[in-house]
């Protein structure tokens, strides 16, 4: 969900939005290099543009967790929040420890496709070593 406009967006309705916003940016761009935009094509252009990331950044981070706690639980994109995860001031996801890609695999099939799977991870602490296990309690849907 996103909350945008005093209205809360289920991803399908996000879609959309995105898909609406998106458009409208390309042509005040557009205006804006011809050099025929107003003071209010800029700032709509401005407007949008923030609302355009804001939207792409929960839309993503609804789908795919290794994203999601970079995004949200990392001192690179959340600066001087206590509760972060990740202490490092940068974030590339591509040199993301196994251990975290793993894991984030897993949740995303929990997340997105079987939601009534039932899964246990299990990792000593300072280890890169974790192991998975199914329940007997599997859903195989």
């Amino acid at each position: 969900m996103a909350y945008i406009n005093d209205q809360w967006l289920g991803r399908e309705e996000r879609q959309k939005r995105i898909d609406l916003i998106t458009d409208r940016v390309r042509k005040l761009v557009a205006l804006i290099e011809a050099g025929k935009a107003t003071d209010h094509h800029i700032d709509t252009f401005r407007k949008d543009k923030d609302e355009l990331i804001k939207l792409k950044r929960v839309h993503r981070a609804e789908v795919d967790m290794l994203y999601f706690f970079y995004e949200y639980f990392s001192e690179a994109r959340n600066p001087g929040n206590p509760d972060n995860l990740v202490p490092t001031a940068t974030v590339d996801m591509e040199q993301a420890p196994d251990f975290h890609v793993k894991l984030s695999r897993i949740l995303d099939t929990v997340s997105n496709t079987n939601r009534t799977a039932r899964i246990a991870w299990a990792a000593s602490r300072g280890t890169q070593r974790a192991h998975t296990y199914q329940t007997p309690f599997q859903s195989t849907k």
